[in-house]
């Protein structure tokens, strides 16, 4: 850094997940759970590809939510805070990514 220069600031991006509870006809059809999380809030999914296999992949991201959590929780505790940057001047994106009909809206 050159002496009188300004420090740039960071430019924070993070991973976060949310996993959709099961809808109605995978309830129906007694559908297995191939992803877990260790609760409402936290920061590992666990992948079992199929009900037979013992053991699971483990994944690490910045923030995971699990299918308990709520539509308010996910937007007080992700989106209000990028919204009041964008309202304080600061260039935001929020990118969802997922199947349709999964609730990203």
């Amino acid at each position: 850094m050159i002496k009188g220069e300004k420090e740039s600031k960071e430019t924070n991006i993070q991973v976060v997940v949310r996993l959709r509870p099961r809808n109605t006809k995978e309830i129906t059809e007694n559908s297995s759970v191939c992803i877990s999380t260790n609760g409402v809030k936290g920061k590992e999914i666990h992948v079992r590809p199929n009900s037979y296999e013992v053991t699971s992949k483990t994944y690490t991201f910045d923030r995971v939510f699990g299918p308990e959590a709520s539509q308010f929780l996910v937007y007080n505790e992700i989106v209000s805070p990028i919204l009041r940057e964008v309202l304080k001047g600061y260039n935001c994106t929020i990118f969802a990514y997922g199947q349709t009909g999964t609730g990203k809206t």
